[in-house]
């Protein structure tokens, strides 16, 4: 997984991908931006998570939240 964190800051794809999406959400309503979403689904579907249902339990999740840059002990949730 970090190595995976690793490839993906360096290429920065998932950054790249939202800035040609159009975020149709509600601003007031949005606590992740895009592009840290994008990269939590995405390695989500690499960790073998493909459906995706799982980013309740996956957002308190020490080793996913390092992997998606956020300290594993901190109070910071990952998007659901």
């Amino acid at each position: 997984m970090l190595l995976l964190r690793e490839k993906e800051r360096k290429l920065g794809l998932c950054k790249r991908k939202a800035l040609v999406l159009r975020d149709r959400r509600h601003a007031s309503y949005v606590q992740h931006d895009l592009s840290r979403v994008l990269s939590q689904h995405v390695f989500q579907i690499i960790c073998r998570y493909e459906d995706v249902n799982d980013c309740i339990e996956l957002r308190l999740d020490p080793l996913f939240k390092l992997g998606c840059e956020e300290l594993p002990g901190s109070n910071d949730l990952l998007a659901n």
